[in-house]
């Protein structure tokens, strides 16, 4: 792994390499999600960071909220994961999550981490669980950026969601989406069964609540 600027990264990673050293990785994104978050729910518990990376969010939920749950299901930034977050209040799960358990093969992409991904012709083999199977509590708020993925992990959290209703904040990149072969409607459709509405969109970060 190789250290810019106050962050540990995959040596093969070139992408994020470029954000880092023109300042930072969604740093204003980060800031305005939490600031509102906290405005609405001053006491804050919980959270969970699905597709974690190597922590960018996670830096600074581990500093808002009193536990993070982080996933991800690749090696080489979970190992960067470990080194980048100094505080001991997260648990990190090597797995990728969905509406069902099972084993899927991953498109894993050394030049551009963040972009792996399902892909029936990928090589990289994954276990995939449900959020619900890991009986999480006090769970406040779930940022999930699964590359496409993020309704079908949604969908395996229906108890958890149900029972704790917390805010809700999902990446929609429209050439993610594509790749899936998901729409913006698709989004809503999903959230409007849940009884959730979109209160706050940064670029393609999405934040939702309850009703």
């Amino acid at each position: 792994m190789k250290y810019i600027k106050g962050w540990y990264l995959p040596d093969s990673d070139t992408h994020f390499e470029n954000y880092i050293e023109d300042g930072g990785y969604q740093t204003i994104h980060r800031e305005t999600i939490l600031r509102y978050i906290k405005m609405k729910k001053p006491e804050l518990k919980n959270c969970i960071d699905i597709g974690s990376h190597i922590g960018f969010w996670s830096k600074d939920f581990t500093n808002t909220f009193k536990h993070t749950y982080a996933f991800d299901p690749i090696p080489q930034v979970r190992e960067c994961y470990v080194k980048n977050i100094t505080n001991n209040n997260y648990t990190l799960y090597p797995y990728a999550l969905g509406r069902e358990e099972s084993k899927k093969m991953f498109l894993y992409n050394p030049e551009e981490t963040g972009n792996t991904h399902a892909n029936d012709k990928g090589n990289l083999d994954v276990t995939v669980k449900t959020l619900d199977s890991f009986a999480l509590e006090d769970i406040d708020y779930i940022k999930i950026d699964a590359e496409g993925y993020e309704i079908e992990a949604l969908i395996g959290a229906k108890k958890l969601i149900e029972r704790c209703r917390p805010f809700i904040h999902i990446e929609a990149k429209k050439k993610v989406m594509v790749k899936q072969n998901i729409s913006m409607n698709d989004i809503t459709d999903y959230f409007e069964s849940i009884n959730y509405e979109q209160v706050l969109s940064v670029k393609s970060e999405l934040l939702y609540a309850p009703k």
